[in-house]
C-alpha cells in the first residue's frame, strides 16, 4: 500500500463513503423490479439488497483502516529521523467487533524527506499493538510495545520477526523450557526475560545477544560524552556513570510554572517559566533544547520554547496558535517529536499534522497531514 491521491481522499471523506450507499440504496428501491424480475432468487435479491451495502460499510470502516490503509491520518503515534529520513507512525480508527473493536488504532508508517516533507513511501504496520519505543539498526525497524518485541523492514514496511513469550523459545535454546514473564525495556535496549525453568536473562534488542542477567554487563560503563534526556525532565552528559547534570526543569515552590534550574536550587533564568513544561528534545549541535509547555491562563495551546544549553536565553517560541489558527484547542494534549541533527530540523505533531520547525530561527518549514 502507498499513497494514492484519489483513494485517499474518497476514503477520508463521510460523504462520499455513506453517499454512495444512500444512492446505491436507492437504485436498487426505486428499480427494485427492472432489476431483480420475479424469475430472479430471493438470495441473489438479498444479496444486492443487503449484502452489497454491508460489505461496503465493513469495508469502509474495517478493512480500509486494518488492511487498506487509504485517508487521512487520525492521530500520530511516534515521530523519528533515521538514515537521512524522516519515519512517522500514525494511524487509522477502526470501528468493529473482536480484535478490531470500536475506536481500535490500526497503524501506519509513512517515510519522508526530512527537508522539504516530500512523502516517499507509505505502508501499513500489521499487527502492530501500542508501538512504544522506536530503534534502527540496518534495513530494520524495532518497535518495542507492552508485551512483545517486532521488526519491520525499512524499505517495505512489512513485518520481519516477533519476539515474545511464544516465539522465544523457538529462537533461542536458552529459553526452551519457555516464558513465564517478558519485560520489554523502552530506554535501554533490553529484553529482561524470566524463563520457566527459574533463570533470568537479559536480551539484547539490537545485537540478538542472550546472557544470563547475573552476568550481563549491566555493571560496565564506557562515557560517551554525549547529552540525554533523564526521566525527571533534565539534560546530562554521559561523562560518568548516572551522568553530569547539564540543566535540570522542575517547578518552584510546588508551583505548575516551571523554572529552568542549574543544580538544586539556583534558577537560571527567573522570568521565564512554563505550565505543566517539559524538556522534549535536546541538540549537541544547535547548543539548544526545546521545552513543551501550555497556555499559562487555559492550559490548552500546546507551545514549543527553545533555550540555549545553558538555560539563559530563549532563542524562539512557537505556539499553537500560530501553527493552529481558529482551531480548537485541546487541554495539555501530548505530542510526539524528534529532532534531524544534521539538517537542524526539530519535528512534532499536534493531534494528526506534523510540523517541521527550523532550529536556528524558529521558522516553520513545512506542515502535513500524513
Amino acid at each position: 500500500m502507498n499513497y494514492n491521491s484519489p483513494l485517499d481522499s474518497f476514503f477520508s471523506n463521510p460523504w462520499l463513503g455513506y453517499g454512495i450507499i444512500v444512492i446505491y440504496f436507492f437504485i436498487v428501491i426505486w428499480f427494485n423490479k427492472k432489476l431483480f424480475p420475479d424469475r430472479i432468487p430471493w438470495l441473489v435479491k438479498s444479496f444486492f439488497t443487503i449484502g452489497v451495502p454491508f460489505i461496503w460499510i465493513v469495508t469502509l470502516k474495517m478493512l480500509n483502516p486494518a488492511l487498506l490503509g487509504y485517508g487521512k491520518s487520525e492521530g500520530v503515534n511516534r515521530l523519528a529521523v533515521y538514515d537521512g529520513k524522516l519515519f512517522v507512525i500514525d494511524y487509522l480508527v477502526a470501528a468493529g467487533g473482536g480484535r478490531l473493536s470500536k475506536g481500535s488504532p490500526c497503524y501506519r508508517l509513512h517515510v519522508i524527506e526530512p527537508a522539504t516533507g516530500n512523502k516517499i513511501r507509505r505502508s501499513s504496520l500489521y499487527n502492530a499493538y501500542r508501538p512504544g519505543s522506536v530503534r534502527f539498526t540496518g534495513d530494520t525497524m524495532i518497535l518495542t510495545q507492552p508485551s512483545d518485541v517486532k521488526f519491520y523492514s525499512v524499505a517495505t514496511g512489512k513485518k520481519i520477526n516477533t519476539w515474545s513469550s511464544k516465539t522465544l523459545p523457538a529462537l533461542f535454546p536458552q529459553l526452551s523450557s519457555g516464558v513465564g514473564n517478558l519485560e520489554p525495556n523502552s530506554y535501554k535496549e533490553k529484553l529482561v526475560i524470566n524463563s520457566l525453568d527459574g533463570n533470568k536473562w537479559v536480551l539484547d534488542i539490537m545485537s540478538n545477544m542472550i546472557a544470563p542477567y547475573d552476568s550481563h554487563d549491566q555493571n560496565k560503563y564506557e562515557p560517551t560524552g554525549k547529552l540525554y534526556l533523564d526521566e525527571n525532565n533534565g539534560i546530562r552528559r554521559d561523562d560518568q556513570r548516572f551522568g553530569t547534570t547539564v540543566v535540570t526543569y522542575g517547578s518552584v515552590k510546588g508551583s505548575d510554572n516551571k523554572m529552568m534550574l542549574m543544580g538544586p536550587d539556583t534558577v537560571l533564568n527567573r522570568h521565564i517559566s512554563f505550565l505543566h513544561g517539559s524538556i522534549i528534545a535536546v541538540s549537541e549541535k544547535q547548543d539548544c533544547f526545546v521545552i513543551r509547555d501550555y497556555d499559562k491562563t487555559t492550559e490548552t495551546g500546546v507551545g514549543f520554547v527553545c533555550m540555549s544549553l545553558d538555560g539563559h536565553r530563549k532563542l524562539w517560541e512557537v505556539r499553537e496558535k500560530e501553527l493552529r489558527p481558529g482551531k480548537e484547542y485541546e487541554k495539555r494534549a501530548n505530542t510526539c517529536y524528534c529532532i534531524d541533527e544534521l539538517n537542524h530540523i526539530f519535528f512534532a505533531n499536534i493531534k494528526n499534522e506534523v510540523y517541521a520547525i527550523n532550529m536556528s530561527d524558529g521558522k516553520l518549514l513545512w506542515r502535513q497531514v500524513p
